[in-house]
């Protein structure tokens, strides 16, 4: 899996479990461009993601002014500094939504589940770009949202998930797709010959 990815940068040279690649293109900051495809964009994300949401659940409250505490004890709010260009910040966009999706569904306890659906929220607003980012959503991910929300929707105590979902499906921050990833011919390898 791709978060389960160990990668460290050792002088212009990064090592991935025992391999090893040359990379010559650095930024200004020291750092390689994730443009090139040799480290995993969203390294340290989901580490991140994972405090944010024990932080959440440790408040007695569910309501999104709470969460938004620890959004900004968390420094959330400066996710999307430091991107070198317009294709990194949406290729890093698309990438911590699809790992932050992955807390809405229900293995996960249901504290847990609203904290993620603030999170993709939070990412979603924050987004300086927000016309060319959408969340990806399959079907049966769509359902389970709407089931989350449905126990909401009624709610005197709290109201917040249930106005968050509805509000960001009334200005098209959902796109319905038939895969959660995008799939095309020009995300598969190069050395795969595809027409002799």
């Amino acid at each position: 899996m791709l978060m389960d990815r160990e990668i460290e940068y050792v002088e212009g040279e990064e090592t991935e479990k025992g391999k090893s690649c040359k990379s010559k293109k650095d930024s200004k900051y020291g750092q390689p461009y994730s443009v090139t495809g040799s480290w995993y964009i969203a390294s340290g994300y989901l580490q991140d993601l994972t405090h944010l949401l024990q932080c959440f659940e440790e408040i007695q409250s569910w309501r999104y002014k709470d969460f938004a505490m620890c959004w900004q004890k968390k420094k959330f709010s400066l996710i999307y500094r430091g991107r070198q260009n317009f294709k990194e910040l949406l290729e890093f966009s698309e990438e911590v939504a699809l790992l932050t999706k992955r807390f809405l569904l229900p293995p996960h306890s249901l504290k847990l589940r609203i904290g993620a659906l603030y999170t993709i929220y939070g990412l979603y607003y924050k987004h300086p770009f927000r016309h060319f980012f959408k969340i990806r959503l399959i079907r049966s991910e769509y359902q389970e949202l709407v089931d989350l929300v449905e126990k909401f929707r009624t709610s005197v105590d709290n109201p917040d998930p249930a106005y968050i979902f509805r509000k960001m499906e009334i200005e098209g921050a959902y796109h319905h797709v038939a895969t959660s990833s995008e799939m095309g011919l020009d995300f598969y390898s190069s050395n795969v010959m595809w027409l002799m």
